[in-house]
């Protein structure tokens, strides 16, 4: 049985036309199921907790990035399965799971090709895609050795989706720990080395900043504050995912 949850972005006028397309796709696809369309009144985390109480084996989420963020977790201890149709900004994530826009991700829920992934976790909090961390974190991998950038303009990310050029995936129990310099930095932390900066495989780390607590940005939309223990959580995701996949 499938569910499908709109985010309240889609209300605008700009989306009704694909809404229109989606709707009639599934039908004809014979997928169709319960349809529900948030509004600034209508929660779509409390709707994705009702719908996983219904018994529902197929949550469909349409919307973004950020919509997947309110919804994952609420299905991350159940046993549904997460499905996703691509509409508006920021499709970071639908773009990794092969997903593509609009009527056209129909066809990929239909063909129903199955993938069990890692998540991250920081403190208590989930991540599908990433983590990115100031330059000034410290990242101390199991008290076998520690990271920092030595450029105060970089960046560190902790990837369970690693960029193209690493050698990480989604399913393979760990996170990639990313060192990026500023532009026209040098001197690279010891690791293996891509075009984006030194990577580290960690399963678990501590992330502490001496300047006090600072943001951790999760997929790109909530934060965490430091210090913070970082970690791969096995195979805790059942996604259906698209034949253009990144992994």
């Amino acid at each position: 049985m499938y569910a499908y949850l709109f985010d309240s972005f889609l209300q605008e006028r700009k989306y009704q036309h694909d809404i229109g397309q989606i709707e009639n796709r599934l039908s004809t696809l014979g997928i169709q199921g319960k349809i529900e369309k948030m509004t600034i009144l209508k929660n779509i985390q409390e709707a994705a907790r009702q719908a996983i109480k219904r018994g529902v084996a197929t949550l469909v989420v349409v919307g973004n990035d950020e919509t997947i963020t309110k919804v994952l977790p609420q299905i991350i201890d159940s046993d549904v399965t997460l499905g996703l149709i691509p509409l508006g900004p920021q499709q970071t994530i639908a773009r990794a799971l092969g997903i593509p826009d609009g009527v056209v991700a129909c066809d990929v829920l239909s063909r129903r090709i199955l993938r069990r992934l890692d998540l991250g976790r920081a403190n208590a909090v989930y991540f599908l895609f990433n983590l990115v961390a100031p330059a000034d974190v410290t990242v101390d991998c199991g008290g076998q050795y520690r990271v920092t950038s030595l450029d105060p303009a970089g960046s560190l990310m902790t990837a369970n989706f690693p960029p193209a050029g690493t050698a990480g995936q989604p399913d393979d129990g760990r996170l990639e720990l990313i060192v990026t310099p500023g532009r026209g930095a040098r001197g690279w932390l010891p690791g293996r080395r891509s075009s984006g900066g030194s990577v580290f495989s960690i399963t678990k780390a501590k992330f502490t900043s001496p300047a006090g607590p600072v943001n951790l940005t999760l997929d790109g939309q909530v934060t965490v504050k430091t210090p913070a223990t970082v970690e791969v959580v096995r195979r805790k995701l059942e996604v259906i995912v698209g034949k253009d996949r990144a992994f």
